[in-house]
This record gives structure tokens, sequence and C-alpha cells, in this order.
């Protein structure tokens, strides 16, 4: 009985999501603003490839549009500059495996500006 309580432990830890803190740097490679408000970022060298992060005009992905403007201006200046930007996770997905085009989900921190 005692082995069957392990075995089934074992197995609900292998099939569970297993969340996770990681991050992800690297430069913008193109940023843009949509006619609804919506900030597009691209940066693939830090895995991020066409993503929502937030919008100008409202609350959204849990960011209000005053810090989202921001966030877009920070984002512009390192653009611009080339510098590194991180950014901060916590889910089940890796640096390459957040999906294009539909919101950044798992993100906690940052942008952070420098190395």
């Amino acid at each position: 009985m005692r082995y069957r309580s392990l075995v089934c432990t074992a197995l609900i830890a292998m099939t569970s999501p297993s969340y996770g803190n990681y991050s992800c740097a690297g430069t913008i490679d193109s940023l843009a603003l949509n006619p609804s408000g919506l900030v597009t970022l691209s940066s693939y060298s830090a895995g991020v490839t066409s993503a929502y992060i937030c919008s100008i005009g409202s609350t959204y992905n849990g960011v209000t549009a005053d810090v989202c403007k921001a966030i877009f201006a920070q984002l512009v200046a390192a653009q611009a500059t080339g510098s590194t930007v991180s950014w901060y996770y916590s889910d089940t997905l890796t640096c390459t495996t957040h999906p294009a085009w539909e919101m950044l989900t798992g993100w906690y921190y940052g942008p952070q500006v420098g190395p």
C-alpha cells in the first residue's frame, strides 16, 4: 500500500506543470504601438516574438495605462541605445516558448534596462 502511494505521488509530480521563476534578456528588435494602444515587442535574443505587453489606453495584462506609457518610453530608449532589457517570469514556459502574437504571460518584473 505504501508503494502504491509513492508511485501515485511520483506520477502526479511528473504530470503537474512545474512553475518556476526565470529571466530572459536581450535587445529589442522591434517595438510598435498599434491603433488600439497595444504595445507590441519583439526581442528574439530574449525569446520574445511579437508579444503584447500592455495598452496605453486601459489596464491590460495587469498593467495600468499610465505604467504602460512609462514602460513604452523606457523601451523606446532601450531600443534607441541598443541596451539589454531583462524580463522576469513565473510560469511553466521558458524564454523561447512564449507564444507569438499573444499577451505576454507569467511576466512579474521588468522590463529592466541594463546589464
